[in-house]
């Protein structure tokens, strides 16, 4: 009597166990709590919001050229000198002699000087070459500051009715890890189309002015943003794994008491890596990838899922 006493208890504890070691193993996840804010993507190509230009009141020609594209000068640097004797043989041939007879073009070569100086500290976005005639009026330089840069960049029409001026952007450029603050500043009135490798897409040019320090960013880099178009809220996200879907609608598998049970749920917003949820809470326990099982079904969960 005491052995069939000693073998039912050993049965009734080792039963279950042997049971429980043979049911079907589950990932167990929650629902996780993230902020978020709409926006709308973009792209596009960073460049001097503005370009100090210096011109000559009359033709010139440069026998010299001290600097190149993209140097840095400070206000009051040379760079470039004027060749006089090929000067005057332009004029000469533009003006005749009417004008160095009454004196006139003397006094404006006179005003011109021997040197190009820069009117302002930056970057040297584009110069005349030497020997070339720069007519009056026409740009000998162009400079570019650092401290003012802009976002050219375009959005698909299917998002663009979202843009409007006053937006904040956040700006990531390729050559620079950190990211960068915008804002929009104009959206243009015109489409265009924009070449996508098999296809033609219809595009719309935003201005973005850059905030802050951009001492890391060039005139010409590529960039992406993100143009907000909302105020930011919390979303109950699952990942796209855990989401099954029949005649019914979408549902999970939630773990209950040893069983998966199916739940019927609505999904929202679509990101990256997840989607918004609704029909749950943070506290729930859902199955993730959840292959094969039925409702109802006795499961386990893997150890460090739960």
């Amino acid at each position: 009597l005491s052995i069939i006493v000693i073998a039912g208890t050993y049965l009734v504890l080792i039963i279950p166990t042997a049971l429980k070691n043979r049911l079907p193993g589950v990932a167990v996840i929650s629902p996780i709590t993230i902020s978020y804010t709409p926006s709308v993507d973009c792209k596009g190509v960073i460049e001097y919001s503005e370009l100090y230009s210096i011109t000559a009141d009359i033709p010139v020609v440069l026998s010299r050229v001290f600097v190149a594209r993209g140097d840095k000068v400070d206000e009051g640097q040379a760079i470039a000198e004027i060749d006089k004797e090929k000067t005057i043989a332009v004029l000469s041939e533009l003006y005749g002699d009417a004008g160095f007879e009454s004196g006139e073009l003397y006094t404006a070569l006179r005003k011109a000087g021997e040197r190009v100086v820069a009117t302002d500290s930056g970057v040297i976005y584009d110069i005349a070459r030497k020997g070339e005639v720069i007519m009056s009026g026409d740009d000998i330089v162009q400079i570019g500051r650092d401290d003012n840069l802009s976002m050219t960049a375009v959005v698909s029409e299917k998002s663009i009715s979202k843009v409007g001026v006053g937006q904040q952007v956040e700006i990531i450029a390729e050559a620079v890890e950190e990211g960068f603050s915008g804002e929009v500043v104009s959206v243009s009135s015109l489409a265009s189309k924009l070449n996508n490798g098999m296809s033609e897409e219809a595009v719309v040019e935003v201005e973005i002015t850059i905030k802050g320090d951009t001492k890391k960013l060039k005139s010409g880099y590529t960039a992406s943003g993100k143009i907000l178009t909302g105020l930011p809220s919390s979303l109950l996200t699952l990942p796209y794994s855990a989401i099954c879907q029949d005649d019914k609608g979408e549902y999970v598998y939630v773990f209950e008491k040893g069983r998966a049970a199916k739940r019927y749920i609505r999904t929202g917003r679509e990101l990256s890596d997840c989607t918004e949820v609704s029909g749950l809470m943070q506290t729930d326990f859902v199955i993730d990838s959840p292959e094969g099982l039925k409702d109802g079904m006795l499961v386990k969960a893997r150890e460090g899922t739960e």
